[in-house]
């Protein structure tokens, strides 16, 4: 039987599959690096295009750098102006306390039952008098409960009256209220509740058959081309991760953090871009607001003048004490107390006349013409007469140049 002798053949078919092998890797390393080119060219053109984005967002947050500007001046007069008119408005609010505490004490003085003394100092209001029987001091302080402008009266001191016989003396104390004075803050709803989802687990596929150990001392290179296709392709995709792994740490690696710079930068564009916008936005708003804000303004603060005019307060002073039948004794300055909207300038009065009298003397000064506040007062008799020690807070302020200015506009 002939014998053919096959090694030639295979020699020679052996190396045409490294051949074709080497053109292969040599096609795969190409289309590597022109895709790592393609890719590179293709963040240069979304650099170029975000930075276009980010120039036309600057410039159109340039226009509004304008009217952003002029709705923050404004927004500021008119929290200045919420401030000052929310002051005034605090000192309106009580300026009829006093008065209110009196007419209720008159009503709440049952027959057999007297005051000898009666003080205001800071918030707390005190009582000293004489009666009969408990039943009329608790009727006393019922009544004082019952009050728009005091609460919480609280017992003192109760016993007999070294003067006059037959008589309970007391001393009661109650605490001046001031809306707004107990505001209560809202409570949270509560904590926020965390849900924890349960956890799914799912079976993982098996992507890939457990590979067998293989020594790489064994694999041949030189007849790569015979290798079965599984491994060629393994072998192409480790060529092209080794080609691209350069390419991207030298050439692509800096095109994407300028991408991401850009990126970060158009974020910071847009936020002012935002909050100029929302600026502009309420700029009518702010104009409407500040209109009205300056309109009440004026007509409180008319009732501040911009001088003491310490002579002419002194003036109405005693022409309302001549109304009401009062005796005007000391008129006494005190240090003058400054403040971010006024100035407070306190007075101490002592007057005398009758419960009635001094009443309605501290209502006529309650409701001056003039911003006029009542602050702790000590009533006491003196002479068949009521002696009346209080201290009156008259305010000032001062109107600088740019305040004229807000004025005029």
């Amino acid at each position: 039987m002939p014998q053919i002798n096959l090694l030639p053949w295979r020699e020679v078919l052996r190396q045409k599959h490294q051949k074709q092998f080497s053109q292969q890797t040599l096609l795969v390393i190409f289309c590597t690096l022109f895709a790592i080119l393609a890719l590179g060219q293709f963040i240069e053109h979304r650099i170029d295009h975000q930075n276009k984005q980010n120039r036309f967002i600057q410039a159109e947050t340039q226009k509004l750098d304008t009217q952003a500007q002029e709705a923050i001046n404004l927004r500021e007069k008119r929290n200045r102006l919420i401030q000052q008119v929310r002051a005034t408005q605090n000192l309106q609010r009580h300026r009829g306390d006093l008065v209110r505490i009196l007419n209720r004490i008159s009503q709440a003085t049952e027959a057999q039952l007297y005051l000898t003394h009666l003080r205001r100092e800071g918030g707390t209001l005190t009582l000293e008098g004489e009666a009969t029987d408990n039943q009329q001091i608790s009727s006393l302080i019922r009544h004082l409960a019952q009050s728009e402008v005091l609460e919480n009266p609280t017992l003192k001191n109760v016993g007999s009256s070294a003067l006059n016989k037959g008589f309970h003396r007391f001393t009661i104390q109650v605490q001046h209220w001031k809306p707004g004075s107990a505001i209560q803050h809202e409570k949270q709803r509560g904590a926020a509740m965390t849900t924890s989802m349960p956890e799914r687990k799912y079976p993982l596929k098996k992507l890939l058959e457990k590979l067998s150990q293989t020594d790489l001392t064994e694999i041949d290179f030189s007849s790569a081309g015979s290798w079965p296709k599984a491994g060629k392709v393994l072998a192409w995709i480790l060529t092209a991760i080794i080609t691209a792994l350069p390419g991207y740490l030298l050439y692509l690696s800096p095109k994407f953090e300028r991408l991401d710079q850009a990126g970060k930068h158009r974020e910071q564009l847009l936020n002012v871009y935002e909050t100029q916008a929302s600026l502009v936005a309420y700029l009518a708003v702010y104009k409407r607001q500040l209109q009205n804000l300056q309109q009440r303004d004026h007509t409180q603060t008319s009732q501040i003048p911009t001088a003491k005019s310490i002579p002419q307060f002194m003036e109405q002073i005693g022409t309302q004490a001549q109304l009401h039948d009062v005796d005007l004794h000391t008129f006494k300055l005190g240090e003058e107390r400054e403040h971010k909207i006024y100035h407070a300038q306190p007075i101490t009065l002592t007057v005398k006349g009758s419960y009635h009298n001094l009443a309605q003397f501290l209502a006529a000064i309650a409701q001056l013409d003039r911003l006029t506040t009542l602050h702790d007062f000590r009533l006491q008799p003196s002479d068949n007469q009521l002696s009346l020690s209080i201290e009156i807070r008259v305010y000032h302020r001062e109107q600088d140049n740019q305040q004229q200015g807000e004025r005029h506009d």
